[in-house]
């Protein structure tokens, strides 16, 4: 079955283009179309481009939603949306809070102007 809108004078455009192929949306053939789609965009384009080359040809009815669907389901994809962890930082230990480091005791007062007695 195919859809029948206001593209139909503009000869210009393929016949897949003015006159869709509807498909509902929980259908076997729809998931089969909607992941080799998927898989030709490399599993990198995300729901609004596998959309965009979908609707080239079909008319999905809630193609978007159909996508995300499969988009849960796809491993690939699942990896490559993934975000990388972030590390939790520890906090310091007391010893290294202290004011008084030896260390830098001779850099602190060069700073503030003061002169070592």
């Amino acid at each position: 079955m195919r859809c029948d809108g206001r593209l139909k004078y503009a000869e210009f455009l393929p016949h897949d283009a003015r006159f869709p192929i509807i498909l509902p949306r929980k259908n076997c053939v729809t998931k089969l179309i909607v992941k080799h789609y998927h898989e030709k965009g490399n599993h990198a384009g995300g729901t609004n481009q596998t959309l965009v080359t979908l609707s080239t040809r079909f008319c999905i009815i809630s193609g978007r939603e159909e996508i995300r669907e499969w988009e849960k389901e796809c491993n690939e994809f699942q990896k490559r949306k993934a975000t990388a962890a972030k590390q939790v930082m520890a906090p310091l230990p007391q010893i290294r809070l202290c004011t008084d480091c030896r260390g830098f005791w001779r850099t602190i007062r060069h700073r503030t102007g003061k002169k070592d007695t």
